[in-house]
């Protein structure tokens, strides 16, 4: 990609406007992602992870149940393996997409495909 591609493609960026969701839809998709996170943790998670289980109920927002990922990653390879836990991260990941302030980012991370 040329200086004149790299150019464009940053003025492109600025004009578009994202639209923003609204704090309903954040909120809904929120406890969406958390009730999706506390459900591939299992019904044993109040045993073997109550730290990580805590800490996914009481996030503020989606913002902080994205930062919480690595650890659950951790959790979930250790009861399932890494290419499982890969795999369900990635459809966890998914989630976040168009509620992030950087929703580009979410595709280039480790846990996505």
């Amino acid at each position: 990609m040329g200086i004149a591609d790299t150019i464009r493609t940053s003025l492109m960026g600025l004009l578009i406007q994202e639209t923003k969701p609204s704090d309903s839809s954040m909120l809904d998709q929120a406890e969406g992602i958390r009730q999706a996170m506390i459900g591939v943790l299992g019904d044993d998670a109040k045993f073997e992870n109550p730290n990580l289980l805590r800490r996914i109920r009481y996030a503020e927002d989606i913002q902080s149940l994205w930062f919480l990922r690595s650890e659950l990653m951790a959790a979930l390879s250790q009861m399932y393996g890494e290419h499982r836990a890969s795999d369900v991260m990635h459809h966890l990941n998914q989630m976040f997409k168009g509620y992030l302030a950087d929703a580009k980012a979410i595709g280039n991370t480790k846990f996505s495909r």
